[in-house]
């Protein structure tokens, strides 16, 4: 049963339940009997049941925007090769209403970084990809974004 994309009337149909009860079930809500929330669940466990989250995304019709901030480039240095990978994902997730845009600085130049950080609070931003590019220790990436309200896992190499 495994390995197939199963609709909401599919999992019904397998429970003996209507297809109300398997949404109530999937997001948790209302009110289901002990009898029929354990049908689903059996169901569930038999098709190997994951949410998929794209189609999540794009039932909610929610546009999603990533900036990615790094150094400017010149065509086949690092930077660029950097970009071109940012930019075959991003193309891999358009039809999932995932945009890129990009912010630039100059190579290790802490004050055009800083420039480019205070963009992206003007920016209306769902996630952020840093590349900071500075010796360890060497830039505060957690000051200038702070109370910007995002989360950051920051990934520095090492020198």
């Amino acid at each position: 049963m495994k390995n197939k994309n199963y609709t909401i009337k599919d999992i019904a149909r397998m429970s003996g339940v209507s297809a109300g009860t398997v949404d109530r079930v999937l997001h948790n809500r209302g009110d289901v009997s002990v009898s029929s929330r354990e049908k689903v669940q059996k169901v569930l466990d038999e098709i190997d049941y994951h949410p998929n989250m794209f189609a999540i995304g794009l039932a909610a019709k929610k546009r999603y925007h990533i900036v990615c901030i790094i150094p400017y480039y010149i065509e086949h240095d690092y930077w660029h090769a950097v970009a071109a990978g940012i930019d075959r994902a991003a193309q891999e997730l358009r039809p999932f209403n995932v945009g890129v845009s990009y912010l630039y600085y100059r190579h290790a130049d802490k004050s055009s970084y800083k420039e480019a950080c205070a963009v992206l609070r003007e920016e209306n931003a769902d996630a952020v990809l840093v590349a900071p590019n500075f010796p360890r220790g060497d830039h505060k990436t957690h000051y200038l974004f702070g109370g910007s309200g995002y989360s950051l896992c920051i990934h520095r190499l090492q020198y």
